[in-house]
């Protein structure tokens, strides 16, 4: 039988070698042709294998049928179907084994069978698909996992197998694996591995892992910043800073969108973690707000300042917000100062005037009155309100400071509501919440269209999405 085997084998190892096929090739050209034509063949060739004691062969070719079944290789539904008959027919340890090389099953991993491992353990001199499949179970071959493992990180060019192989390596703790692991050639490896050894240091990271920020792919810089915002500390700002500027980016940008870069906003998110940040490192921080095209990069630096920056940055936000410019940097630094309201100092918040609220741009006046609503004390409130009530194109925004969400006291709330028309329709509706949704006509005659609308779209309910 494994003569036959093999005189169908050199036939396909003939033809496929003249047209310039690799041996993997030639084995699945090989084994395709055997289960279409002769698939009754393929169990007495396996038994006849297993008695010559080549039990890697026998591994090899239960590979090579899963393959076929997952159309991986050969010829779609025809192959897949000849190889569901060829698989029925073999022994229960056999078809153990092409299941457990099959990724396309989905079902939980089951142990294999003591003969199973028995089989698979047995090959000395492993083909690199053999290891593989050792890898992947490595649960069911503890003892013997460590040399395929270390022989496929050192020698393998199959990403998925070093991949496979990292993992199996930490999930068996080998820790030694896995801190040589952070010079390997392919990136999510190393990705891996820095999160495993990291995870086990004390802060601050040594030097040799935050150099790693400069390394050229990504899966390491999104691990390092992982790593950076689990294990905060004050020496790491200088690498954070670093990948503040990153720009890769996972997906396109389409016109007239701004770019999303997820390592720089992670880094962000970790420097929010740290404090206190010297006036050097918030004037570093703006420079980045102000250069980056990732928004939310921008807001979350500018809420950082407002956070730690104290009057003399936080007016620095404010002038941003109402000096002429960058619509995007106006808007962000507007919001970061609504966001972190009680954080600004009273002097900032003095700054809100009559003459902002009616003269900037209804989105800039919009958070202005909201942060006014929510930080004057009543006198500064009501006065400010007065102001707002004598210019006829701004008036929707006196409907901002009744909102219940920024907490106006009874006095105020009364003396604010007698600087409407009588009786004003939006009035029951600012107090009930609001909870329903407001047509543009509700407020059409307290503003301008676009004032009111940015008001609704504040105080409008948002849609829950289904």
């Amino acid at each position: 039988m494994v003569k036959h085997w093999d005189e169908q084998y050199r036939e396909q190892l003939r033809s496929r070698v003249r047209e310039g096929s690799s041996l993997a090739a030639v084995r699945h050209a090989a084994l395709a042709c055997v289960i279409e034509k002769t698939p009754d063949l393929l169990p007495p060739i396996a038994d006849d294998l297993r008695q010559l004691g080549k039990d890697e062969r026998v591994v090899e070719l239960m590979i090579d049928l899963a393959h076929l079944h997952d159309r991986h290789k050969g010829n779609g539904d025809k192959h897949e179907a000849a190889a569901t008959i060829a698989l029925n027919n073999l022994d229960p340890e056999l078809r153990e084994l092409c299941r457990a090389a099959q990724k396309s099953v989905k079902e939980e991993t089951q142990p294999l069978s003591s003969v199973a491992v028995a089989l698979l353990a047995r090959p000395v001199r492993s083909s690199q698909s053999v290891r593989a499949l050792r890898i992947r179970r490595h649960l069911d071959l503890p003892g013997s996992a460590r040399a395929d493992i270390e022989w496929t990180l050192a020698h393998s060019d199959d990403h998925e197998s070093c991949v496979e192989a990292i993992d199996a390596a930490i999930a068996l703790g080998m820790k030694d694996i896995a801190a040589g692991a952070l010079e390997h050639r392919y990136s999510d490896v190393v990705a891996k591995a820095l999160l495993e050894v990291g995870a086990n240091i004390t802060v601050p990271l040594p030097a040799e892992l935050l150099a790693l920020a400069h390394a050229q792919g990504s899966p390491v810089r999104k691990a390092l910043v992982s790593l950076l915002g689990a294990k905060p500390h004050l020496n790491h700002l200088p690498v954070l800073l670093h990948l503040a500027h990153d720009q890769w980016s996972s997906s396109s940008r389409f016109y007239g969108e701004e770019d999303e870069f997820p390592i720089a906003r992670s880094a962000v998110n970790a420097i929010a973690s740290l404090a206190p940040l010297d006036a050097e490192i918030l004037e570093k921080l703006q420079g980045i707000a102000l250069e980056t095209s990732d928004w939310l990069v921008r807001a979350n630096l500018f809420r950082i300042i407002a956070v730690q920056g104290g009057s003399t940055f936080q007016e620095r936000l404010l002038e941003l917000a109402v000096t002429p410019g960058r619509f995007q940097v106006r808007r962000a630094a507007a919001r970061a100062m609504l966001r972190e309201v009680q954080k600004l100092d009273s002097a900032v918040i003095s700054r809100v005037t009559v003459d902002l609220l009616t003269k900037r741009e209804p989105s800039i006046a919009a958070m202005l009155t909201l942060i006014a609503a929510c930080r004057m004390d009543p006198h500064e409130r009501l006065e400010l309100a007065r102001g707002i009530s004598a210019n006829a194109r701004r008036r929707a925004l006196l409907l901002l400071m009744l909102w219940p969400a920024v907490g106006p006291d009874e006095s105020s709330r009364s003396a604010i509501e007698q600087l409407l028309p009588d009786n004003h329709s939006s009035l029951a509706w600012v107090k009930a919440g609001p909870s329903e949704k407001a047509e543009d006509t509700l407020i059409a005659d307290l503003g301008d269209p676009a004032i009111c609308l940015e008001v609704l779209d504040w105080l409008n309910p948002k849609e829950r999405k289904p």
